[in-house]
């Protein structure tokens, strides 16, 4: 977000880079399949990346190191795209990282921790393809290929496959 590194899946690494020297800053393993996206948190302190493999990691720039509670998302459905918000202030506790991804079979997969815990992530999972358009009176089901979270935090936008928006709140 603030264009001074840029990430790249490698295979089934992610490697950040210094947009400003192109040095190499960061290498980080834990997919074991190619890496299909990747999402920056919007303080540029962390970012996540998705693989065929149905893994959904988190990074930790800071550390350099992998953010635990993002693993409990992983399954064996492949994720398709990826959005994350950090630093929302919780009701009675510090700040919350959110991570959504969706995966190719049509379910919006959520995590919701506090950062820098020892709290585990508050998972929820939800099928969206039976709310896919049906033509000819079959659900073509249309993939969600890009999210957005709005800025009330409260809503998350999806683009589909097919063209179309919707909302989910």
């Amino acid at each position: 977000n603030g264009g001074h590194q840029f990430a790249c899946g490698a295979g089934i690494q992610v490697v950040v880079y210094s947009a400003i020297s192109m040095l190499q800053l960061h290498n980080f393993t834990g997919h074991v399949s190619p890496i299909t996206c990747i999402d920056w948190a919007k303080d540029d302190l962390s970012l996540f990346s998705a693989g065929s493999d149905g893994a959904l990691c988190g990074w930790d720039l800071v550390d350099a190191a992998q953010i635990e509670p993002v693993s409990q998302l992983n399954g064996t459905s492949q994720f398709c795209s990826l959005v994350s918000q950090m630093s929302i202030h919780g009701e009675h506790s510090g700040p919350v990282g959110i991570v959504v991804g969706a995966t190719l079979d049509g379910m919006l997969k959520e995590a919701k921790w506090t950062i820098r815990s020892q709290e585990h992530a508050q998972v929820r999972e939800l099928w969206v393809t039976s709310s896919a358009p049906k033509i000819d009176g079959q659900d073509h089901g249309a993939t969600l290929t890009a999210l957005a979270v709005a800025s009330s935090v409260q809503s998350l936008v999806a683009g589909t496959s097919m063209g179309t928006i919707r909302l989910y709140t």
